[in-house]
C-alpha cells in the first residue's frame, strides 16, 4: 500500500505535459489520465457552468470534455 501512496505522490508532482504522455501509453483506467482528471475536473465543470447555467448539462459537457480528450 506504501507503494501506491508514493506513486499517487509522484504522478501529482508532474508537469501536465508529462502526465498526458503517460496516460497515453496507460490507457484512461491508468493513474495518470486520473490525476489529469482531477487535477482539472473542477475547472471544467466551472466552465461547462458558465456556458450551460444548468447543472445537469454541465455535468455532461464536463465528462464529454474528458471523453473526447482521452479517445
Amino acid at each position: 500500500m506504501h507503494s501506491d501512496t508514493s506513486d499517487i505522490a509522484s504522478l501529482a508532482a508532474l508537469a501536465d505535459e508529462a502526465l498526458a504522455a503517460q496516460a497515453a501509453r496507460e490507457g484512461s483506467d491508468g493513474a495518470a489520465f486520473t490525476t489529469l482528471m482531477e487535477r482539472y475536473r473542477e475547472k471544467v465543470w466551472r466552465v461547462c457552468w458558465r456556458l450551460m447555467s444548468a447543472q445537469h448539462d454541465a455535468e455532461d459537457a464536463a465528462q464529454e470534455v474528458f471523453v473526447r480528450l482521452f479517445f
